[in-house]
């Protein structure tokens, strides 16, 4: 029996459906439509997609069939793609092993891959990415879209990511993950959560605590150490010897070891410098806080937390939690907002990026000797 539009439209069970002369209609296991024309070409069946329904409505599908037939017996038809077309799962996997050398944060990276098994890879991993439907993606999106909206959002952006990339790679012609999904899921405001922060009169406390823990004293030095700068704690996890001149007083960061991959220097207080020749204890090559497990491994973000967990502070701060208590310190003290937000690394907004010719170094370091004073004296 010929399909129908409403025969179409009432189809859930996934399989194969046949209308005439070769042409079929394939239900995806997400859910999805696509026509298709399977014929023998060179004397090999081949299956012809020939696009996704309701796109491709059932009238237009069966003219295109007859178009394409009409093409292989004259022998004038070609495969448009010289490859083969990824499924999500393949091509998500590229474009992970494209952009992990440049992420810097090991969580994220982690997250990144997770969230698309959680999600993603059951209902539309191994379907070809021209198969893959707008409904398929409302499918994945739609449970999550409100109770966990930030999830859902950064999903979304990385299902878009995979299928820029096989829009580039022409494996598809649109983006089914692209604008066309804000007119069919709900606005819902960006989540205002925070890095858990102290209240920066309480950290000169949290430091003493941290320094009377008994953890290794590299964890130790390393949080004091990020805290002295308001530095991240990657950045301060991974910092060598070759970034540090103590004679100078300037710490210098290059570039691709920065979020922002652009150079960073920040003065160096005497509280700082202190930490620094105590840190002299665990080598003077190499890594300035390695791991007790080894000098050539950086200490984890868990060691960290860790040691947040020991002293009774996990629940109420994190180590990136100390750049909040900083910034809140220099903006009550009357410093510069430029000023604070040059030593954090964050980037200036707008033209004062690109005027701006100079990080304020000098003035910076006035700012940071009394930070240091502030929370080595309460």
């Amino acid at each position: 029996m010929k399909l129908t539009h409403t025969k179409i439209r009432n189809l859930s069970q996934p399989g194969r459906y046949t209308d005439a002369a070769g042409l079929h209609l394939r239900v995806n296991k997400g859910g999805s439509k696509v026509f298709i024309l399977r014929k023998v070409v060179r004397g090999k069946r081949k299956d012809i997609p020939l696009g996704q329904w309701p796109d491709l409505t059932l009238a237009e599908a069966r003219v295109k069939a007859s178009e394409l037939r009409l093409s292989i017996l004259q022998g004038e038809f070609k495969q448009e793609r010289k490859r083969e077309t990824p499924t999500f799962r393949e091509a998500a996997a590229e474009v992970y092993d494209l952009y992990k050398p440049r992420w810097k944060n090991e969580k994220h990276t982690k997250n990144w891959w997770q969230s698309m098994e959680k999600y993603a890879f059951a209902s539309i991993g191994d379907m070809r990415v021209d198969e893959v439907a707008r409904a398929d993606i409302i499918r994945i999106l739609k449970p999550i879209w409100v109770s966990r909206a930030e999830r859902a959002r950064r999903l979304r952006q990385r299902m878009r990511s995979v299928f820029r990339w096989c829009e580039g790679n022409d494996y598809i012609s649109s983006n089914p993950c692209g604008e066309g999904l804000d007119g069919v899921l709900p606005q819902v405001p960006r989540s205002q959560n925070r890095f858990r922060s102290l209240p920066y009169q309480e950290l000169p406390g949290a430091l003493a605590k941290v320094e009377a823990s008994g953890a290794s004293l590299s964890a130790r030095l390393c949080f004091q150490f990020l805290a002295l700068l308001a530095l991240r704690s990657g950045e301060a996890r991974n910092l060598t010897w070759n970034m540090v001149d103590e004679e100078r007083a300037l710490l210098i960061i290059p570039g691709e070891s920065m979020k922002m991959n652009q150079e960073y220097r920040s003065p160096l207080s005497d509280e700082v410098l202190s930490i620094l020749a105590r840190a002299r204890e665990l080598g003077d090559e190499g890594l300035c806080f390695p791991s007790p497990h080894g000098r050539e491994r950086p200490l984890s973000d868990m060691s960290l937390m860790a040691m947040l967990r020991r002293v009774g502070l996990r629940e109420r701060m994190t180590a990136h939690g100390c750049r909040h208590s900083f910034k809140s310190w220099a903006s009550e003290q009357g410093y510069d907002w430029q000023l604070s937000e040059l030593q954090l690394a964050h980037r200036l907004p707008g033209l004062q990026e690109v005027y701006m010719t100079t990080d304020l170094l000098d003035r910076r370091r006035e700012m940071m000797a009394a930070w240091g004073k502030f929370l080595a004296e309460n």
